[in-house]
């Protein structure tokens, strides 16, 4: 997984099922804030023991208060 794959849902949905609370991952999309790199760091190893890899400047190219998701 590349950047242009690493998008706020997959970040969301992993998020979720690592067990971060709605709230904080909302807080996470507002401007000037930004995915914990605690949080970064789970997220990367849950996604590359499913094979897909991704690294912490990944996420800095996910954009800024992107608004609702749509699960």
């Amino acid at each position: 997984m590349d950047s242009k794959h690493l998008t706020w849902l997959v970040v969301d949905s992993e998020a979720e099922a690592l067990g971060a609370e709605a709230e904080a991952r909302r807080k996470w999309r507002q401007p000037n804030r930004k995915v914990p790199f605690e949080w970064q760091l789970r997220i990367i190893e849950s996604l590359a023991s499913k094979g897909q890899r991704i690294t912490a400047a990944d996420f800095d190219a996910l954009p800024v208060n992107p608004g609702r998701i749509a699960a």
